[in-house]
């Protein structure tokens, strides 16, 4: 009887693992960098595509990690349909990578999933 149990839990948690997968793989976020006329700012806009969206509510995270791996929070703003922020050209030579983590739901409110992207500058 142990044994059945067992089995069943097993399929159940295996049975999940495909779905998560799948939605980890499908679901990403594009990152486009923006270089005004005179040169002297950098605004990165992060967009998903039409069937998902941002999730405003969650812990979204943007860091410049410098050379000493040091991270530094950079301020942003967000919507459902995009976030963006802006950098002056010191600050991406004062860092090594932008790491962004944003979280992505689809629009029929099924699922949520974080997604991490690291740029290098």
């Amino acid at each position: 009887m142990l044994a059945l149990i067992r089995n069943y839990i097993i399929l159940v948690i295996l049975s999940g693992l495909p779905f998560s997968f799948v939605w980890s793989q499908e679901v990403d976020f594009q990152v486009t960098r923006i270089v005004a006329k005179d040169k002297m700012q950098h605004t990165f806009q992060i967009t998903t595509d039409e069937a998902h969206y941002f999730n405003t509510k969650a812990p979204t995270k943007i860091h410049a990690i410098s050379v000493d791996k040091k991270e530094q929070k950079i301020k942003f703003t967000m919507t459902e349909s995009q976030a963006s922020f802006q950098l002056r050209p010191q600050q991406l030579e004062q860092t090594c990578d932008l790491q962004i983590e944003m979280y992505i739901c689809d629009k029929a409110k099924t699922y949520c999933v974080p997604k991490t992207k690291t740029l290098t500058c």
